[in-house]
């Protein structure tokens, strides 16, 4: 059968691309789709208040029960994050505190 594309070989060659999918960082994962996803609803009920007024009134208990625990769950994630940063930084502090220790004792 005539393929269109290629040879199917391509899956199976040593040291695929895809290892380096790992390593490779963009300015979009430093973006915490929960977080992102509620600083825009937020922006959309203040923006339109009239609208996010119907919306609200539109949804049944259930799914406002659901939203405060988004919102909750949220709130946890901005702690995490703020105390992984925190972490981050102190571990950037220290490493050139021993580099720094380590050039002067030399």
């Amino acid at each position: 059968m005539m393929q269109l594309f290629g040879d199917d070989d391509d899956d199976d060659r040593e040291g695929s691309d895809l290892e380096d999918e790992d390593t490779y960082t963009t300015p979009l994962d430093n973006i915490d789709e929960t977080v992102y996803f509620f600083e825009q609803l937020n922006l959309f009920s203040t923006r339109d208040a009239a609208v996010w007024q119907q919306f609200s009134a539109s949804i049944d208990e259930a799914h406002t029960t659901a939203i405060q625990w988004l919102l909750s769950y949220r709130d946890a994630r901005l702690q995490l994050l703020a105390r992984r940063q925190q972490e981050k930084e102190a571990a950037i502090a220290a490493a050139a505190a021993a580099a720094t220790a380590t050039t002067t004792t030399q």
